[in-house]
């Protein structure tokens, strides 16, 4: 028994991208702290709220690309193409997730702010994923649902939307989520081909691709030196902390993709950007923490 709940919890955290969620319910958090100046029991509400409309829409986005993802050397041993949940099974999830989000927002958030995450949803499962079986780019359209998230989370901590905090933390979430996709795509630029649909290793040569990924890198970090010019990140050891951070970054991507372009990027390669995000997220939300104290 406890053997089976074990392994539906593994298949259920596959399903929804645990990680990938996670980091959108925490730029939600750095959303709120960014607005309401300190930690407080409101910032459950949009928190929870993002982290289960992003679970929904990645199990989602799962089902709808269950037969490419059977294509693909990296993806065909997901739950759906490996035959080890059944797709109702999915779907039911994945719409559980969205309804519980979705209510979240709207009784302890607002309308708008459920409205604008659903919109998130929508994009990503119908929008983008019309765009990424035409078109080569889709990933730069796709990104819009970053934005949703810290935008919850400022609502929520009584921000307002034309505040230029909130534009910063949008931006950074919306940019870091091109690179993070441009690698992938140069390490299975193959794999996308397979599976026929378009990918940027027919567009571009590989070094081409890395020194373009390269400068979306670059605008991530420039991004993140915005945050202390507008206030989202205050105290002196928190800006300190990006100088490391940012020059390891910048360091460690332009040894893979200028000094080695057209190196194939290891695992290790594609997980750098997502850490540095997630870093970037963790210190604007503890330097708000900290300032407080």
């Amino acid at each position: 028994m406890m053997l089976h709940i074990r392994n539906s919890f593994r298949l259920f955290i596959e399903l929804s991208k645990v990680r990938i969620a996670l980091l959108a319910a925490f730029s939600a958090a750095a959303g709120f702290v960014a607005a309401a100046g300190r930690l407080s029991s409101g910032i459950i509400a949009p928190v929870s709220g993002i982290f289960f409309l992003a679970c929904g829409a990645l199990s989602l986005n799962q089902y709808q690309e269950r037969y490419t993802d059977a294509l693909m050397d990296r993806t065909r041993s997901r739950p759906l193409p490996s035959g080890r949940v059944k797709p109702v099974t999915v779907i039911s999830f994945s719409l559980l997730c969205i309804a519980a989000g979705f209510l979240l927002l709207f009784f302890f958030v607002g309308l708008w702010t459920a409205c604008t995450g659903l919109f998130a949803v929508f994009w990503y499962n119908a929008v983008y994923l019309l765009i990424k079986r035409r078109n080569a780019f889709a990933s730069i359209p796709g990104s819009i649902t970053g934005a949703v998230p810290p935008l919850a989370g400022f609502e929520a901590g009584g921000g307002h939307v034309t505040d230029p905090r909130l534009l910063v933390l949008m931006v950074f979430m919306v940019v870091w989520q091109i690179p993070h996709f441009w690698l992938i795509v140069m390490k299975y630029g193959k794999d996308y081909e397979k599976a026929r649909l378009p990918s940027l290793s027919r567009v571009f040569t590989k070094r081409q691709l890395s020194r373009i990924t390269f400068l979306w890198v670059a605008s991530t970090a420039m991004i993140s030196f915005m945050m202390p010019l507008y206030g989202i990140i205050s105290l002196r050891t928190a800006v300190l902390l990006l100088f490391p951070f940012t020059v390891v970054l910048l360091w460690y991507m332009a040894r893979l993709l200028i000094f080695n372009a057209g190196q194939c990027p290891r695992k290790m390669d594609l997980i750098a950007i997502n850490l540095y995000a997630s870093a970037i997220i963790l210190i604007c939300i503890l330097d708000r923490i900290v300032a407080v104290v």
